[in-house]
């Protein structure tokens, strides 16, 4: 497994300031992701975050407690990204979960429940370099306590010390290229390609917007955990790459960056 180096962080680091939320997407060797319907009980905390006032676009984000959602601070802060004005708790969303079997993802008939999200907790993301990067999370909190129908997501994968962590990952989600897809998105058996800087690691997992957010898992004994966020497609582009390119790697921060502002919700 390769760490960056030095020279490749800066051409990185040079690429994160120059590019911005772009379409596109970037999917390595071939297109991996199936939809699944019905949605698997244990991916049913997982729906998708609309800014209010809608703009058309989401990302998607996914119940940590009965109250509270986890997404991209560009998810929940896209005006702010966009205008360079400061984020706040006056940035509500509209989160929708449990899926249907009517309409798309981008349609409210997608969805069978929904509940206005108030960001309570957020990183210092910015795109001058991958110390921003690594601080494109937010935690919002629900008017509606959700969780308490359509469960939480594990936070925690139970890895024992003499064990060595899994680089086999999955990335569930809904990326606005398959809009009308039943069900929720899943690729399985990708992998972690690269690390570094920081807290930061490159997948093959297929990229694309909307999938910003999404939770990364790894699966012990039949069940998922989150070990990392979507959070970035590095140059994306039209057509599948033939190979994992680091250059184009599709950027997770993993969960050990965001334990801390975990603590403690209510």
């Amino acid at each position: 497994m390769r760490f960056l180096t030095l020279a490749t962080q800066a051409v990185c680091v040079a690429i994160v300031m120059m590019t911005g939320l772009v379409a596109e997407a970037n999917i390595f060797v071939e297109d991996r992701r199936q939809d699944l319907w019905p949605v698997p009980i244990e991916l049913q905390p997982i729906g998708v975050l609309r800014s209010i006032p809608d703009d058309g676009g989401w990302g998607t984000a996914f119940l940590i407690g009965e109250c509270h959602i986890l997404t991209a601070y560009h998810v929940a802060f896209p005006k702010a990204v966009k205008d360079k004005t400061p984020a706040s708790r006056d940035f509500k969303s509209t989160f929708y979960v449990g899926r249907t079997a009517n309409g798309g993802r981008g349609s409210p008939e997608g969805f069978s429940a929904k509940a206005t999200a108030t960001p309570i907790r957020w990183g210092a993301y910015h795109t001058k370099g991958y110390g921003g990067v690594t601080q494109d999370w937010a935690i919002l909190k629900l008017d509606s306590c959700l969780g308490r129908h359509f469960g939480v997501m594990k936070m925690q994968a139970p890895i024992a010390p003499h064990i060595q962590r899994s680089h086999v990952v999955h990335l569930a989600g809904y990326p606005r290229d398959r809009a009308m897809a039943p069900g929720i998105s899943l690729e399985s058996d990708c992998h972690i390609q690269d690390y570094g800087p920081s807290l930061l690691i490159g997948i093959d997992c297929a990229f694309a917007k909307g999938a910003s957010g999404g939770p990364v898992l790894e699966r012990s004994e039949g069940i998922y955990y989150v070990v990392g966020l979507a959070i970035r497609r590095m140059r994306p582009v039209d057509s599948i790459l033939p190979v994992y390119d680091e250059m184009h790697r599709n950027i997770t921060v993993t969960t050990d960056q965001l334990f801390s502002a975990l603590s403690g919700l209510q």
